[in-house]
């Protein structure tokens, strides 16, 4: 899995015209496991939405 940073590099480097194929041998990784966060909008790497509260069958009426 990618960390942030992972990402936010992927994202410099690929906004100055480094070949994916390139990114991806930097990083260890097929260029197909980094191609999805190309789309992930900066914002949401930066503010992830919080976690849904953990329920579990003790916690039930």
């Amino acid at each position: 899995m990618l960390r942030k940073e992972d990402i936010l590099m992927i994202k410099a480097l690929n906004e100055r015209g480094v070949y994916q194929k390139d990114i991806a041998e930097q990083l260890g990784v097929h260029p197909r496991t980094f191609h999805p966060a190309l789309d992930t909008p900066i914002w949401s790497i930066a503010n992830p939405a919080p976690s849904s509260p953990n329920l579990t069958a003790g916690s039930l009426p």
